[in-house]
């Protein structure tokens, strides 16, 4: 009996650990706090409300994505979620992958996440003390050419 409910214990969590699991976000558009416009607000702050974004994760993958991108009906508020196109990334390689779409469609990898240097250099902005901090990616177009930022 013991090891019958040693052995049932031990499947339940193992399947509990092998799940996938799902995050859902939405976001509020609100009037710019520097100069006080509620274009944005006005013309896409309804799109963003009505939708939601979501990430599905596991212990090695994440997929970004929104309601509007699963059912075929893109809008603003897509693209300022930031899943006009979905997002890939996996753990163990370390791999990002997302489309970008300029004068035609490019698929990006990211190889590796830029290790970020962090600077003394502060600045106040709206209130917020920022610290500048620099880092390497690379080009788009020309993923043999590094991009400092």
């Amino acid at each position: 009996m013991k090891i019958f409910l040693i052995l049932c214990l031990f499947c339940f969590f193992n399947i509990g650990f092998g799940q996938t699991h799902k995050a859902v976000y939405s976001f509020k558009i609100e009037a710019n706090p520097i100069t006080g416009d509620t274009t944005l607000k006005d013309d896409v702050g309804p799109l963003a409300e009505d939708n939601e974004y979501y990430l599905y994760f596991d212990k090695e993958n994440s997929y970004y994505t929104s309601y509007n991108v699963e059912n075929n009906t893109k809008d603003m508020s897509d693209a300022l979620g930031g899943c006009y196109y979905p997002v890939k990334y996996n753990y163990n390689s370390k791999k990002m992958r997302h489309n970008i779409e300029f004068d035609k469609l490019y698929i990006v990898n990211y190889n590796d996440v830029p290790t970020w240097t962090i600077t003394n250099e502060t600045k106040e902005i709206s209130g917020y003390t920022c610290i500048k901090a620099t880092g390497i990616v690379n080009d788009i177009s020309n993923p043999k050419k590094k991009i400092s930022c």
